[in-house]
């Protein structure tokens, strides 16, 4: 025996009462009740306890609940009959196949057993066979029973008696498939049944938390929970390590990253731009979404992949002379830094300079070592003297006009209304961005960023858009704290395919992004693929329910409240996975870190005085760490997190 909802089918949103909420927003817009979404909701829950409170066995069918609620709101039977109609409908729309449970009863089948189902639900058999019937796991000879009909559930046993009556069965020969630790595990045991639990169909923490937010956002807090679900599921029975992906992958990186995307889609139509450009590398997946949206939503704009990066556009960005900005980025610090590394990013090789170099006490012994705090400085006069100024001037030069080749290629000044989207943070390389189009006559599209964390910034960045916080503007959403990792957090999950944009090149007659590989193997091997493709799923299953729902809706309470749970409170079998992931510590992408690694007191210790980084993610760290440790750590969580990075 199978039960049905959330083992074999599931609906494309969290809860069952999101159904009705969304079923209101159409009952309004179609005049047929003057109550709210919210209202009829409420209302139609409210009819349904009502009603089992009048059955002794509290069992009752769907008519039954909607005599009642047509009573209450003076509705004729024909106005009652056309919203239960409408409920079928909804139920129609939104019932989906649990992914595994057709290999799961099929395997039964195979087996030589017989294969009923049922559930402690209001619809009816004949709607429920239908479904089945539909998703292709109901064949001739099935039996469905439900508790509306027998007039008893499975929590008292009651239906699992009913269920051994039908079917001439003792309790040993029945195996029961079911989710609910309480109607499904204890009630089968309570008559002797064996019972199979399958909890993956619940929601788990994250989608609970964004059912949280369904009235809120007018249901589309919902959609994304059933999405997740949905999504997630794929990877029920695969490897441990792609669980741990697939969960948080469904859970938030797909939700935080949709909801970015729904956001910047509605401002980029209510600005009226015409096309938008997703920045490599952190745009390949924000763009793979849009595409998804813009296609679903039949929206009227044009969305294209631009390869850019500070690498790439800080150098051609300078005009002369070299000031403290560009020294700054120049000499960037990262778990590594070197003369050789520095120089990489002004396209230049000590050889180059040598003679320069000696000058400022940088001989070639030391190009290749970690620059000291002293060495650092000396670089830095030495790529303030007039010959290496004058190379770093003319390679500049020289990017700035292949940039503006693969720009004016790829449509920046074009005479259109345009946006161009990243994640963040403080803006500079889309600075860089603006000089070099205005060396060219253009202008910068609209910035659209998910944060800004610069206190200042200059003309160029003026226009900007920015969806879950901003510093130098005092916005944030009401009542927020920023996790400390969410920038981390936010590169990780867009992390792309290829390398880093290292600059532009011409390849025949064009001019493209030059890549520092074509392949990001390092984040690949972690498991980049079983990441991206839970998130390309997320987007396919709630594209379902989006044309029920209010895609406007304000989601930055519930993306903040999944950033938080991830990174302030992360299981350990999360952090385990999660923590794993090679993070790329550098401009170029050469070097990388993993987010958490245990903790011991000697590297406290380290951390603490200065000599040692303190971890990319301080909680996913300390859940990692050996027990005896785990508690006294949390207790010096604040501590460390404000132990500054070299980064």
């Amino acid at each position: 025996s199978f039960d049905i909802f959330d083992t074999t089918l599931t609906r494309i949103v969290g809860s069952p009462h999101s159904v009705f909420l969304l079923m209101g927003r159409q009952v309004q817009a179609d005049s047929l009740l003057s109550c709210s979404a919210d209202e009829f909701r409420a209302l139609r829950v409210q009819a349904e306890w009502d009603a089992r409170q009048r059955v002794a066995s509290g069992e009752v069918t769907l008519e039954q609940i909607y005599e009642l609620l047509g009573s209450r709101l003076g509705l004729d039977s024909a106005h009652t009959r056309r919203i239960i109609e409408m409920e079928y409908e909804f139920e129609r729309r939104f019932m989906r196949l649990v992914p595994g449970a057709s290999e799961r009863i099929q395997a039964v089948r195979d087996a030589g057993r017989r294969v009923v189902f049922f559930s402690d639900m209001y619809l009816p058999s004949w709607f429920l066979e239908e479904k089945l019937s539909r998703h292709g796991v109901w064949q001739d000879g099935d039996a469905c029973y439900v508790s509306c009909e027998v007039g008893g559930g499975k929590p008292t046993g009651e239906l699992f008696h009913y269920l051994m009556d039908r079917e001439a069965a003792q309790p040993d020969q029945v195996e029961h498939w079911g989710d609910n630790r309480v109607s499904d595990v204890r009630g089968a045991k309570r008559v002797g049944i064996r019972v199979q639990h399958f909890p993956h169909g619940l929601l788990n923490r994250y989608e609970h938390i964004l059912e949280r937010f369904s009235n809120e956002t007018q249901g589309l807090a919902s959609t994304l929970a059933g999405a997740s679900r949905l999504a997630r599921l794929r990877y029920a029975e695969q490897s441990p390590r792609q669980r741990e992906i697939a969960v948080v992958a469904a859970g938030v990186a797909a939700p935080v990253l949709t909801a970015y995307v729904l956001w910047l889609l509605h401002r980029a139509i209510e600005l009226d731009l015409k096309r938008l450009y997703f920045v490599a590398r952190d745009g390949e997946i924000l763009l793979e979404i849009a595409r998804r949206l813009v296609e679903d939503l039949n929206l009227d704009i044009e969305l294209s992949y631009l390869y850019g990066s500070r690498q790439a556009w800080h150098l051609p960005g300078i005009k002369g002379p070299i000031g403290e900005s560009d020294l700054a980025w120049i000499l960037e610090p990262g778990r590594f830094l070197s003369v050789r590394v520095a120089l990489q990013r002004i396209d230049l090789f000590p050889e180059d300079v040598e003679r320069e170099l000696a000058a400022a006490g940088l001989d070639s012994t030391k190009w290749d070592l970690q620059l000291s705090p002293g060495d650092q400085l000396r670089l830095r006069a030495a790529l303030q003297s007039p010959a290496i100024e004058e190379q770093i001037l003319r390679n500049a030069e020289a990017s700035r006009s292949l940039a503006n080749a693969y720009f004016q290629q790829e449509g920046l000044y074009d005479s259109l209304a345009m946006g161009i989207v990243d994640l963040g943070w403080r803006g500079r390389s889309t600075e860089s961005l603006a000089s070099i189009l205005e060396s060219s006559g253009g202008t910068l599209p609209t910035p659209f960023f998910f944060g800004f964390n610069a206190a200042t910034s200059g003309p160029a960045l003026s226009q900007r858009q920015t969806y879950l916080f901003d510093w130098e503007r005092n916005d944030y959403p009401a009542g927020s704290n920023l996790p400390s990792a969410v920038f981390t957090l936010m590169e990780m999950f867009c992390s792309g395919n290829e390398g880093k944009t290292l600059g532009h090149e011409r390849s025949g007659d064009a001019v493209t992004g030059r890549v520092g590989s074509l392949r990001n193997d390092a984040v690949q091997a972690w498991g980049l693929e079983t990441m991206r493709d839970t998130v390309a799923d997320f987007v396919t299953q709630l594209t379902v329910g989006l044309p029920y729902v209010d895609i406007c809706a304000d989601l930055r309470e519930a993306t903040l409240a999944l950033l938080g749970a991830f990174l302030e409170q992360p299981r350990r079998s999360e952090a385990r996975v999660w923590g794993s992931f090679p993070y790329e510590d550098d401009q170029a992408g050469d070097e990388t870190e993993r987010l958490a690694r245990p903790l011991d007191w000697t590297t406290v210790l380290q951390v603490v005085r200065g000599r040692r980084q303190r971890p990319l993610w301080i909680a996913g760290s300390i859940a990692i760490s050996p027990a005896h440790v785990r508690l006294p750590l949390k207790m010096l969580r604040p501590v460390l997190s404000h132990v500054r990075r070299s980064r």
